[in-house]
């Protein structure tokens, strides 16, 4: 069953990398254990996925962590270059079968925690965030690789919203995993942590157990 789900993963990888068309090499490597695919960096070793971004909102409601310029950016607390597709390519390289799969397969689901970097600093990605229920900041959020549905042509649901993370329900890669998903109201920008719009910023996405989902 392992052997089953790793070329699942081998095979859907492959699928993606098909459709980043571009003239440039898809999959760079840096070093030994270090690949960047487009601007994304994935560390192999260390299960590590690096991406530049910037910050997108100083204050107001959000549903989204993370999109493209071309996303929700009047509700994503950050932009990046990366596209919903490279994520979820790296993502299935590391391993991990996303619940939205073309085969239909039950799995796991596989829990990653998110940090930001800010001027050298790096904390959870919660610390960004304000829940409005509770009137206090947001303790570290699991974040649930549900990945996005691929179309026969091999194209991404999320590609057409561009959106990477998100807090709320949307087709996206990475999910908000607690129940506050269901709600849009419930977070805004913590505007006593958040930096001002354009401040440059890098997101480090990790699994939170070192093991694979298990066959």
């Amino acid at each position: 069953m392992r052997i089953t789900r790793y070329f699942f993963c081998i095979l859907m990888s492959a699928q993606l990398l098909f459709a980043l068309k571009d003239d440039r090499a898809i999959v760079e490597k840096i070093d030994k254990n270090r690949y960047r695919i487009e601007q994304l960096i994935l560390d192999a070793e260390q299960q590590l996925i690096e991406i530049p971004a910037k910050i997108n909102m100083s204050k107001g409601l959000i549903e989204v962590l993370l999109c493209t310029p071309k996303g929700k950016v009047h509700e994503s607390l950050l932009v990046t270059p990366v596209r919903p597709l490279v994520l979820q390519t790296a993502l299935m390289t590391m391993g991990y079968i996303p619940l939205n799969n073309p085969g239909g397969q039950k799995v796991t689901p596989a829990s990653f925690s998110i940090e930001i970097e800010l001027d050298g600093k790096r904390f959870g990605a919660g610390k960004l965030l304000w829940n409005q229920q509770l009137d206090q900041p947001v303790s570290d959020i699991p974040w649930t690789f549900v990945g996005s549905p691929i179309y026969p042509t091999g194209e991404l649901a999320a590609e057409f919203e561009q959106t990477l993370i998100a807090t709320y329900n949307l087709s996206c890669i990475l999910a908000n995993g607690l129940e506050t998903r269901h709600d849009d109201t419930v977070y805004r920008v913590n505007e006593t942590t958040v930096p001002p719009k354009g401040t440059t910023a890098r997101i480090f996405i990790q699994p939170i157990n070192e093991e694979k989902q298990p066959p």
